[in-house]
């Protein structure tokens, strides 16, 4: 099948050891190859929590809608907790897609399969695998409060990545300058009365970069001049 990959790390990424982005990405081709699957797109999520709402999954959402428009017949995933980590998120997700008419795949699991009242165990099993996913996920969230707060006791920078614009240098927040230079070009457009699209579709045509290195979609923008 002709399949779209996505994958993603939160802004808790740095606790779960092995699940960077280059290493998903791995897990995805590998599984793929091995089960005669066809990669033709591949979408992301960087520093973005798997707990949050899938409106502000640019990634996931685009990875969605291929199913639809863009040739794909399905959506393949290193794990579900790729996918997201609130259990009714995670199945909302996979029903766009089923609805859609694509399957969902898992690297670590195969196939997803969706309701059958002929085969009850399957649902039951994959709600149950979601919960697990939410519940190992607040976990490990709760570790890193834990430890952020150690951190900031101690009088150094703790609460997650920095914002756009700023990097953390030795446990404290110093200037970015090209983040600095792209942020004031986002507020000038934002004074100038642009939207948050026309916004990200400028900073793409002048080749300006995300904090991860990626375009830019107006949620972003949003996030961003939220956070400054």
């Amino acid at each position: 099948m002709n399949l779209s990959a996505y994958i993603r790390v939160s802004t808790d990424s740095q606790a779960e050891h092995g699940q960077g982005l280059d290493v998903q990405r791995s897990q995805v081709e590998t599984w793929a190859t091995e089960n005669g699957h066809q990669i033709i797109h591949w979408y992301s999520d960087e520093g973005i929590s798997g707990y949050g709402d899938l409106d502000i999954r640019d990634g996931l959402l685009e990875a969605i809608g291929s199913v639809s428009y863009n040739g794909s017949e399905g959506l393949l995933v290193p794990n579900t907790g790729r996918l997201a980590r609130d259990s009714v998120n995670q199945e909302l997700a996979m029903r766009e897609v089923w609805k859609a008419g694509g399957k969902v795949f898992a690297a670590d699991r195969g196939e997803i399969l969706q309701d059958d009242p002929e085969r009850p165990l399957d649902s039951f099993t994959r709600k149950l695998l979601a919960l697990i996913d939410e519940l190992d996920g607040r976990m490990i969230s709760l570790r890193l409060r834990k430890g952020r707060a150690n951190k900031a006791a101690n009088g150094g920078f703790a609460y997650g990545s920095p914002p756009f614009g700023w990097a953390s240098r030795e446990g404290e927040l110093v200037e970015h300058p090209e983040e600095q230079q792209t942020l004031t070009t986002i507020k000038a457009l934002r004074e100038q009365g642009h939207s948050y699209a026309s916004i990200a579709e400028e900073l793409n045509l002048l080749g300006l970069k995300s904090k991860r290195g990626g375009d830019w979609h107006p949620s972003t923008v949003s996030r961003v001049l939220k956070k400054s």
